[in-house]
């Protein structure tokens, strides 16, 4: 279902290793991994990361412009909440141009929620 709009968004951003969809239910909705040498729990982080945007909505932030950054060593996590109910993890190696990275994810922005 967005497999060939990741695959366009990773195309333009080589350093991504991962790119799922989540619901603030914590399920994942679909997963798109471009290295098979990447082992990260995604399933466990992505459910944890699912209640801090929850709780986050309960604050009224404004959703299509919540995003954050966690770098930790050589990957990075971005976190872009696209609707009310679905948020976008993006799992990148050191050296991603974050504002590529968001330039690419605004563009196929009506794509991916077209597609929810």
């Amino acid at each position: 279902m967005f497999e060939k709009i990741f695959t366009k968004i990773q195309e333009k951003n080589d350093l991504i290793k991962v790119i799922g969809i989540w619901g603030k239910d914590g399920l994942e909705l679909e997963r798109v991994n471009f290295n098979d040498e990447t082992n990260s729990d995604l399933d466990m982080t992505g459910a944890q990361i699912a209640d801090i945007m929850s709780k986050i909505n309960e604050l009224s932030f404004d959703h299509d412009k919540s995003y954050f950054n966690l770098e930790k060593g050589e990957l990075s996590i971005f976190i872009l909440s696209l609707t009310s109910d679905y948020f976008i993890i993006v799992l990148y190696e050191k050296g991603l141009i974050l504002g590529k990275l968001i330039f690419y994810l605004k563009l196929y922005w009506q794509d991916l929620i077209t597609s929810l």
